[in-house]
């Protein structure tokens, strides 16, 4: 009987050490959730990206999300919910302005764990398309509070300018006027640190205001991730359909997906090095 106690305190022990680390890691995860974007399908025309948020051991409350993308080169077409374990999520509000997508939902059973919560879909004008997208989060919160979401950087927006001038509960805008028209020096200039970000937050507010606003500049900034999608690019017709926009020739569809509407010569000159690491096919 003694041998039979003597075997089952270590057993017990170690059952409890490894209840007790799994339930750490899980916890200290759920400390930094995680908002990002996949590609999820693509077609000549068309691109569909998915929207995941990890919230490992919390529940996922509500979200308020903005998407940017390059108006000039594509068409938004649709917005719909992700599945997460197999149940349809609730539809999303949205809205679109100056090639940014705002969407915000909320949950009635509150999801956990790997949320799928977007599928956003847009149509290409060029099938040779290099695109970047940057996705903010305005915010994510569980039942009652925030949830701190792991960031790539900060960077104050048009859009987060209009979000800090609407007006709260007590009708008063969440950062004064005179503060944003400060803040307004530093439109669409990403920071990488937040330590830099609120160093020149600092500087142009003072100390006084940073240590007032902080808190909601920091929430309307914050960049949780960044998605580079390319299609065909580096397929051999369209470096020739780029070879016809250098030459001046018309119906090609190769466009500078960076705003202008011409390509350099840089951009083919890389397309030129991709395609000379292709395989050379024997057929």
């Amino acid at each position: 009987m003694d041998d039979h106690h003597n075997y089952s305190k270590p057993l017990i022990c170690i059952i409890i050490v490894i209840i007790c680390t799994f339930w750490i890691s899980e916890k200290s995860y759920a400390e930094d959730v995680s908002v990002y974007m996949v590609k999820s399908d693509a077609s000549e025309y068309t691109v569909k990206i998915e929207v995941k948020v990890d919230v490992a051991s919390e529940y996922l409350g509500s979200y308020d999300l903005g998407i940017t993308f390059n108006q000039d080169v594509l068409q938004f077409q649709s917005l719909t919910t992700g599945i997460t374990h197999g149940q349809l999520l609730p539809e999303p509000n949205r809205s679109i302005k100056d090639g940014l997508l705002k969407t915000y939902g909320y949950f009635i059973y509150f999801p956990k764990g790997t949320v799928s919560l977007l599928f956003i879909t847009f149509k290409c004008q060029s099938n040779c398309v290099s695109l970047p997208f940057y996705l903010y989060v305005y915010g994510l919160t569980n039942v009652d509070k925030d949830l701190p979401v792991d960031t790539i950087g900060y960077e104050i927006t048009q859009h987060t300018i209009e979000r800090m001038q609407q007006k709260q509960t007590d009708q008063l805008p969440l950062v004064d006027q005179d503060t944003i028209d400060l803040l307004e020096h530093i439109v669409d200039i990403r920071f990488n640190q937040k330590d830099l970000f609120l160093e020149k937050i600092n500087a142009l507010i003072g100390a006084e205001k940073t240590t007032q606003y902080q808190s909601d500049i920091l929430r309307l900034s914050r960049l949780a991730n960044y998605l580079n999608i390319e299609m065909n690019c580096s397929q051999v017709i369209d470096i020739i359909n780029c070879l016809q926009v250098l030459s001046g020739l018309e119906n090609a569809n190769c466009r500078n997906i960076t705003g202008g509407p011409f390509i350099g010569i840089d951009d083919v000159m890389a397309h030129f090095q991709k395609i000379s690491f292709f395989p050379i096919s024997k057929e």
